[in-house]
């Protein structure tokens, strides 16, 4: 019988996407006020790339552990 699959990756990633969200609201005004977008949408792709990545990993990473019980 096949395992579920670990919620952890998701809820971890789930988690920085929310406090992506959050930081890019607070920041809104370097967009708003001047009117720097490649900083603002930068940093918002930056936070994407890694935010992927790390779920990636930790989707590796819990392959091995549910294996082995």
């Amino acid at each position: 019988m096949a395992q579920k699959p670990s919620r952890r990756p998701l809820i971890i990633t789930l988690a920085l996407l929310l406090y992506a969200a959050v930081v890019a609201l607070l920041n809104r005004d370097v967009l708003l006020v001047e009117h720097d977008y490649l900083r603002y949408f930068g940093t918002l792709g930056v936070e994407a790339v890694i935010i992927c990545l790390v779920y990636i990993f930790l989707s590796k990473r819990e392959k091995p552990r549910r294996a082995n019980k």
